[in-house]
């Protein structure tokens, strides 16, 4: 029999099993909890396209996502640590206006539509429950808006006849500039109307873009030439004085007009009476984008003998038509208000952009033989600069086809929105943007250099930002042919700077980067080579790592402050900080002062999830580089 004593002893130890058990149970339900992935950049909108990184701290977790609104599972996209890009969202103000178009923000009846890249992740282990699913909303807007600014006194008929709209690349200056002149027969049209185009033409090409009202033949107005040319001459010498403010560049001017707009930008670089009036010439105009215009009126209401081969009642149509907006369809008036009747070696190139006319894809009556004829005729005083660029229905967005149109000239309207159209790369709009803009060149590669060596196992590959380039693309490889077997990395970044995952000791490695704007892709860089080091552990040796200064991080792993001490400086100075995490997100970034001796300064990390963080040092023409863990 056991004593009392003993009794206690064995109770103590069985409350101490149990517990144990307890403890064990607790701890093995825990681990049946994945934690929730997270994403490296919050919900919200950005001025910059983002590269989108993934990360469950659960070990083992495969991660799966979507990008469609489904709810993710095994069978959604698997993660495999490259960065998914968000570019191409949204643009503009990220906006599709409805109802009236009208763009005030303080018309409560317009409801703002953000098109958005909205990204859902779960995390799966088949030993544990799956984790909630986490979800991210991010718009991505390109593009800084400037709306109703007042070209010249109001028009006699009050209303904004005599303002514009601009629509710059966030954060870009010195671009081209477009001014784009609506069509509507001279009676109707608003710029409110031509949102996509400006967003389009900015947001995804870094073309400044400028869209203009002007007074058309319509009540209260009853506009008659040259009242039209003459608000276009205005804004035209408002823009020329005023563009370097929003971003553009004055000297590399291109206009642009549609239909009756395609009449007016032409008539204002042939006829240089209006430009001269304010102390300009076509020599501050670029070049001219006529897409579908008229320019021999009189061709349009001559009878009998038509030229353009049309009846009775289209030429009735137009005899109307010019009455309204030229105050007469005799020939003396019309002339005087057409291009073609203007025409000079000096002037500048023109791209004319005209219908290829079938029974199922019609122009105005009359119009795609205006076109033929007056590239025709500019070609024929062999030299001014001319293109004629003829678009198929094939080249018209699908979306656009299915719309309704009058079916006697349903491909003129077509036209109209297929470079109106939230599809900015439909033909009509790489046409316009080509000839103004150009593919990125390739990037220079910036570190590590060529045949580098002892580079760390995570190195933060950069390259050169390049002009007009929205991302870029950067490849890996094991071997210097780039085989498909030997890429260890291949993906599309937003920023011109990634670290990679961790490499092989040892081992040398071989890459190369191509820029990306909507309009192609750039060569590829130069392939260059590297070395990592040999050291596996938390603190490898840095890159450039001289002798006479050392890079300390303590305590590592750390909780709360990491201290980062730079000894040996041999003399006074600045140097920059940078920390990137294991994805290559630069999550600080700061200038700080050196003093000749031991400097120490500190990190702490907010609102960072735990893992393995890459400190750059960078000193005059020294970079130091070393890893730290930080665990919450």
């Amino acid at each position: 029999m056991l004593n009392f004593k003993n009794q206690k002893m064995i109770n103590r130890k069985k409350s101490i099993l149990i517990l144990g058990l307890i403890l064990l149970l607790s701890n093995n339900s825990f681990a049946q909890n994945i934690e929730t992935p997270t994403f490296n950049y919050e919900s919200g909108k950005y001025n910059t396209p983002i590269s989108i990184t993934l990360e469950c701290i659960t070990p083992n977790a495969k991660i799966y996502y979507t990008t469609d609104g489904s709810t993710p599972d095994e069978n959604s996209i698997l993660y495999n640590g490259n960065p998914i890009l968000v570019w191409n969202n949204a643009a503009g103000d990220s906006v599709t206006f409805t109802g009236d178009n009208d763009p005030n923000p303080d018309d409560e009846n317009v409801p703002l539509l953000y098109r958005s890249k909205l990204i859902k992740v779960v995390a799966v282990n088949e030993n544990m429950e799956k984790s909630d699913i986490a979800t991210a909303e991010f718009v991505i807007d390109l593009v800084e808006t400037t709306f109703y600014i007042p070209y010249d006194n109001p028009p006699s008929g009050e209303g904004d006849k005599h303002k514009l709209d601009i629509y710059n690349p966030t954060g870009k200056v010195n671009n081209p500039v477009i001014v784009f002149v609506y069509g509507g027969a001279w009676k109707q049209g608003d710029k409110n109307i031509y949102m996509e185009l400006g967003n389009t033409m900015a947001g995804y090409y870094n073309i400044t873009t400028v869209i203009i009202n002007y007074e058309l033949s319509t009540d209260p107005w009853n506009a008659v030439h040259p009242d039209h040319i003459l608000d276009v001459a205005n804004a035209f010498k408002w823009i020329y004085n005023h563009i370097e403010e929003y971003g553009g560049d004055r000297e590399n001017i291109y206009l642009f007009g549609q239909s009756a707009g395609a009449h007016l930008v032409s008539l204002l670089v042939t006829d240089t009476n209006y430009l001269n009036a304010h102390g300009l010439s076509t020599e501050n105009i670029k070049g001219v984008i006529s897409m579908s215009g008229a320019y021999n009126l009189y061709d349009l209401v001559e009878w009998p003998n038509n030229p353009l081969g049309m009846d009775g009642v289209e030429v009735l149509q137009y005899k109307t038509l010019c009455l309204n907006a030229f105050g007469s369809w005799e020939q003396g008036i019309l002339d005087g208000a057409s291009p073609s009747k203007f025409i000079k070696t000096n002037q500048p190139p023109f791209l004319i952009i005209g219908l290829n006319v079938t029974d199922t894809f019609k122009d105005m009556p009359g119009f795609a033989q205006q076109s033929q004829n007056f590239y025709s005729q500019i070609l024929a005083l062999n030299g001014p600069a001319v293109e004629l660029k003829l678009l198929n229905e094939s080249d018209i967005p699908q979306q656009v086809l299915d719309m309704d149109f009058p079916a006697d000239y349903d491909g003129h309207y077509e036209e109209i929105y297929a470079i109106n159209t939230v599809n900015w790369n439909s033909v009509s709009s790489q046409i316009v943007a080509d000839y103004i803009q150009d593919i990125p060149s390739a990037p220079n590669l910036e570190y590590p250099m060529a045949d580098d060596s002892n580079i760390s196992l995570t190195p933060n590959l950069k390259w050169s930002r390049c002009k007009n380039a929205l991302y870029y693309h950067l490849v890996v490889s094991t071997e210097s042919g780039f085989s498909d077997e030997s890429i260890f990395f291949d993906s599309q970044i937003a920023d011109t700077a990634w670290t990679l995952p961790m490499l092989s000791p040892e081992t040398k490695y071989y890459w190369k980067a191509k820029s990306i704007n909507a309009l192609g892709e750039s060569d590829w860089s130069e392939n260059r080579e590297f070395q990592t080091t040999g050291s596996t552990g938390v603190n490898p040796e840095p890159a450039f790592h001289p002798e006479s200064i050392s890079l300390d991080l303590y305590p590592n792993p750390f909780n709360g402050i990491v201290k980062i001490q730079l000894a040996d400086v041999t003399t006074n100075g600045e140097c920059q900080v940078e920390i990137y995490d294991i994805l290559g997100k630069n999550v600080f970034k700061e200038k700080v002062e050196l003093v000749s001796g031991k400097n120490i300064f500190s990190w702490q990390p907010i609102n960072n999830p735990s893992g393995l963080y890459l400190v750059n040092i960078i000193y005059e023409n020294i970079r130091l580089q070393n890893k730290v863990l930080y665990v919450k």
